[in-house]
């Protein structure tokens, strides 16, 4: 995929995570710049509100004695333009960019534009490619899952991966499901790091726990949970359900970093 498609897609697909790409942003300098201007603008502006202030006094006197039938539409313009210029103040201040700047910027928007169109359809292309490897019995069983319709109408490579592995990995469909936690459990005791990289132990390994937690197995033990919620100042069955939950995900990361550690080698 990396080679036909591009980097982006490779990215997306070795570490299955989404590529997010970011939007570009403007330069330290720019900013520096953008913000001197826009001190220099407020201050200019408070400038002349003040001045305005004091014109109006006058202008209200002048209205008062009634001496100068001017003053009144004087007044009114002058609150209108005082108006203007403190809701210019408000809003904020373009930023303006010199010719090199602005033709770096646009480059990297577009630049941005371009890759998340390409990744989109790279997307749906890696879809197609990994959808037309699977074999007819597999597809079969995949569209007896609960996701599929998901998986097949975002045409996401993903989600679609994430189904294959569940499918192939799980195969719990008509089987017993205490035979099932039984394998799976016997699968994971007996597993060991033998001649694998630790890379390579740490992945697998961590793929078997998926593949249980995919099809419901848990490893919750009584003694483990109070262990860990004693260490909170309180027994498991006291704490509320939030409380329960972090002391679960606890005691089943500790329990297994030590399966994980007992099973490794030297």
């Amino acid at each position: 995929m990396g080679t036909i498609y591009g980097h982006d897609i490779s990215n997306e697909l070795q570490n299955k995570v989404p590529v997010t790409i970011t939007e570009p942003q403007y330069t330290a300098a720019v900013l520096a710049k953008h913000e001197l201007q826009e001190t220099r603008r407020q201050a200019q502006g408070l400038h002349l509100i003040q001045a305005s202030r004091i014109q109006r006094l006058a202008l209200e006197e002048a209205v008062a004695v009634g001496n100068d039938f001017t003053a009144p539409m004087q007044l009114a313009v002058l609150d209108n333009e005082t108006e203007e210029a403190a809701y210019q103040l408000s809003v904020p201040l373009p930023i303006h960019l010199d010719k090199n700047e602005a033709t770096l910027y646009h480059n990297e928007w577009r630049t941005y534009r371009e890759r998340n169109s390409s990744l989109e359809r790279q997307r749906g292309q890696a879809f197609s490619m990994i959808h037309g490897q699977c074999m007819q019995i597999l597809l079969d069983k995949m569209k007896h899952d609960t996701d599929w319709n998901t998986a097949s109408t975002s045409y996401n490579p993903l989600i679609l991966f994430a189904l294959i592995e569940k499918t192939i990995l799980a195969q719990t469909e008509d089987q017993y499901p205490y035979a099932t936690v039984y394998e799976q459990e016997c699968t994971l005791y007996s597993f060991s790091k033998n001649t694998l990289s630790n890379e390579q132990w740490y992945e697998r390994f961590d793929t078997r726990i998926d593949v249980g937690t995919a099809i419901g197995v848990t490893r919750q033990h009584l003694v483990l949970l109070d262990h860990v919620a004693l260490k909170a100042g309180m027994s498991f069955a006291a704490q509320n359900a939030s409380e329960q939950k972090a002391t679960r995900e606890t005691a089943k990361e500790r329990y297994l970093s030590y399966v994980f550690l007992c099973q490794s080698g030297k």
